[in-house]
């Protein structure tokens, strides 16, 4: 488990099989929602299960 600042570019971390975001996305302002997909998707290996509910 680890425990970031998604609204922020993240570089130099380990890439993981599977990147888990359970009811986060919703939290994120939406001038960061691109930085936060991109940080799913640069340490995702084979894949990212996402949960996104309406705020």
């Amino acid at each position: 488990v680890k425990f970031l600042d998604l609204t922020a570019p993240q570089y130099g971390l380990p890439a993981y099989d599977w990147v888990v975001s359970v009811e986060v996305g919703e939290h994120i302002p939406a001038k960061f929602e691109d930085i936060y997909l991109d940080n799913l998707a640069r340490h995702a290996k084979e894949g990212i299960v996402l949960s996104w509910a309406v705020p």
